[in-house]
């Protein structure tokens, strides 16, 4: 009897370790800053301070307790375009890319 017990125990203490970080994790929805920071005709700092200041603003806004709730919150992503179209092309895809590499995903673009 004792054998079931300790099977049930280490069976339960598994199943936690493994869904701890689907139960507690928090759902991130990261967006994509491309701005010129650098170049002929930088202009990206207030850009990117707005950037963050509005998503600063949607994470602490009590009139989204429910999606608070659930644990969804902003993040910001800033990528320097250099003034350049094909440098910005070059973000886009690192953006996007970065999945497979740091784990962390773009959902949407802004710039």
């Amino acid at each position: 009897m004792s054998f079931t017990i300790l099977s049930i125990l280490i069976f339960l203490l598994l199943l936690f370790i493994a869904t701890r970080e689907m139960i507690w994790a928090e759902k991130i929805l990261r967006i994509g800053v491309l701005v010129p920071l650098s170049g002929e005709k930088s202009m990206g700092d207030e850009v990117v301070a707005a950037a963050y200041l509005g998503a600063d603003n949607i994470n602490q806004d009590t009139s989204l307790r429910s999606v608070i709730a659930e644990g969804y919150s902003f993040r910001i992503s800033v990528s320097d375009t250099g003034c350049d179209t094909g440098q910005g092309l070059q973000k886009v895809v690192e953006l996007v890319s970065d999945l497979a590499t740091t784990g962390h995903k773009v959902d949407g673009f802004v710039g």
